[in-house]
């Protein structure tokens, strides 16, 4: 029997340093695994299961056709921008995921006795469960309050495999954490300050569509002038990297620095005579190559003189990237502005650690010791660890539980 459980929101560097202290001695790892780009939990756990493209970044979004901002925390509490559901045999009730944020160490507590009923109520060779609560726990205390959450995760695994000996087990997390105490940033403001009219709407040509929701380190707009946003959006003091799709290439932005990304070749173009690139399999097959070209600033920090390009393979990406700053930038990026989602936003943000954008609401009451969504690789690197032996190399989301497939109820 193969139990496979998917954490949220625990970085690579944690729970290496948790293993080498001599934590998880069963298991083999931790691998590094790379999440998508924004590093979020509904994009990440989709990946995880190899599941199709989700709604929109978060529960609440613009929907272009119809011209409005849709979706909320009902939305949310009902799961619509989680078609992973139905992958998983355990996910807690919706309502959890409030508490886990007002009184963590309850929620996460009455989880972990659900996800322990579940399992010993079920047959399947294959069950895979979700934690949400560690979400909490990782954003209210940040690495002190995730590793006290590990401790209690080694104690679990022991005891599930006394009472069923033989059992696989695989623990993955969904993405990164920035650990950084970070604080809310009026970008409406900000925004009105530029010039720009934030709606909920696109009529006017300085219409800005931010469909706030969590508090976390990326944001997605919507508007009829990317380019105009994006080099205003630079500017800001919270700004790391600013991005949008124009043509055939990705613009990567930070004040004063500018630059390209786009998929260069692929087998599969090569096979039908070299057609026009199909963003749809390009980051993921291992044999598309991608180009980034330096054209001032050098804003991937990837040591490239101005003017100059560097093309490689996925995989040479992948390998190269551990690391660096950016891990995986190039593909990263191109699939967030292409078919990550179904609601593309046109312009993505990624905040420096130390800031969060978000609901109002929320900022009132949460303390965020630490959060996630961005590029960088603290938000990037999740971790894998196994009880059987895996090589311990970097692979990416869609990679991390391919050889045992995901079961379905």
């Amino acid at each position: 029997m193969h139990l496979i459980l998917i954490l949220d929101g625990f970085g690579y560097d944690v729970v290496k340093n948790f293993k080498q202290a001599g934590g998880f001695k069963g298991f083999h790892g931790p691998s590094a695994v790379v999440a998508p780009y924004p590093s979020m939990t509904d994009l990440c756990v989709q990946d995880l299961v190899r599941g199709e493209p989700c709604t929109a970044l978060e529960a609440r979004y613009f929907d272009r056709k119809a011209n409005r901002v849709k979706g909320g925390m009902l939305a949310y509490l009902m799961g619509q921008n989680q078609p992973y559901r139905t992958k998983l045999d355990w996910r807690a009730a919706s309502w959890l995921d409030a508490v886990c944020y007002i009184a963590p160490w309850l929620a996460f507590k009455l989880e972990l006795r659900g996800l322990k009923s579940r399992f010993f109520s079920t047959s399947r060779e294959v069950f895979v469960g979700y934690l949400v609560t560690t979400a909490g726990i990782g954003t209210k205390y940040g690495t002190a309050g995730q590793n006290i959450c590990l401790g209690y995760i080694e104690d679990f695994c022991a005891d599930i495999m006394e009472a069923r000996p033989g059992l696989r087990i695989t623990l993955v997390s969904d993405h990164g954490h920035g650990y950084v105490r970070s604080y809310p940033y009026d970008i409406r403001q900000e925004l009105r300050n530029l010039g720009w009219n934030p709606n909920s709407r696109l009529e006017k040509d300085n219409d800005v569509v931010y469909p706030a929701f969590g508090l976390v380190h990326c944001a997605g707009f919507y508007t009829k002038q990317p380019e105009r946003l994006a080099k205003d959006l630079a500017q800001l003091a919270c700004a790391e990297l600013v991005t949008y799709k124009t043509g055939d290439k990705v613009v990567i932005l930070t004040k004063g620095k500018r630059a390209y990304v786009w998929p260069s070749s692929s087998k599969h173009a090569r096979e039908r005579g070299n057609p026009p690139l199909d963003p749809s399999f390009c980051w993921d097959d291992d044999d598309c190559r991608f180009t980034y070209l330096n054209v001032n600033g050098d804003p991937l920090e990837l040591e490239l003189t101005e003017g100059s390009e560097l093309e490689m393979t996925n995989n040479e990406w992948l390998n190269k990237s551990l690391m660096h700053r950016y891990p995986c930038a190039p593909q990263r990026l191109w699939r967030a502005h292409t078919d990550l989602v179904q609601n593309t936003p046109d312009v993505i943000l990624a905040l420096k650690n130390g800031y969060v954008f978000g609901s109002k609401l929320l900022s009132i009451f949460a303390h965020v010791e630490s959060t996630h969504g961005g590029l960088n690789r603290s938000n990037s690197l999740a971790f894998r660890l196994d009880t059987r032996h895996l090589p311990e190399y970097i692979v990416t989301s869609r990679e991390a539980l391919a050889p045992s497939p995901v079961s379905s109820p």
